[in-house]
């Protein structure tokens, strides 16, 4: 009996570090993380958000909260976790972590029992309210477009000026033209 319940702890062991060696993996793709109560929330509505964050290159893990917390003491971020009640996830971000947010923070106003619990950018600590902050935070293609009208824009109204003056003259010399053709004898 006693062996029986040693090879199930070690069984049971050997699969937690296999998990904690998978989530390290996929930490060195996607070092910025985000933590998340996942309390009450359907496996169908899980799978949309994974969907959303694949396509925002982020991915989902549903975790329990001693597994996830010994994966981030590994890490020396033991802290994240402390605020996880129940199911939590960590959602590995990479480089785009405002429309990461922007998804989650969407995910959360539809789902009540979805809270944000904080994160790692760069490793530095951030709080459920700072992601909130990131998420409100225009997009990267946002950012360039406006950059690209602030320096478009004196562009065109540099040449609108000029073409006003190119048809002041036009219409000058038109109407020298027209007075000249009559006051010319037929």
């Amino acid at each position: 009996m006693i062996d029986t319940q040693e090879k199930n702890n070690k069984a049971g062991f050997l699969y937690r570090q296999a998990i904690i060696k998978q989530l390290s993996n996929t930490y060195k793709q996607r070092s910025n993380l985000i933590a998340a109560n996942l309390n009450k929330v359907s496996a169908g509505d899980l799978s949309k958000l994974r969907q959303n964050l694949l396509s925002n290159d982020a991915k989902l893990f549903v975790t329990k909260i001693s597994l996830g917390k010994n994966f981030l003491k590994s890490l020396n971020k033991d802290n994240l976790m402390a605020n996880c009640l129940g199911s939590s996830g960590l959602i590995f971000v990479g480089k785009d972590i405002v429309n990461v947010s922007k998804v989650l923070s969407e995910f959360a106003k539809e789902h009540e029992e979805f809270k944000l619990v904080g994160g790692f950018l760069d490793d530095k600590l951030l709080s459920a309210a700072e992601l909130d902050r990131i998420a409100k935070l225009p997009s990267k293609l946002e950012l360039i477009a406006k950059t690209v009208m602030s320096i478009k824009s004196p562009l065109f109204r540099l040449r609108f000026v000029l073409d006003g003056n190119l048809r002041k003259l036009l219409l000058c010399l038109t109407s020298v033209k027209q007075t000249k053709e009559k006051d010319q004898p037929k």
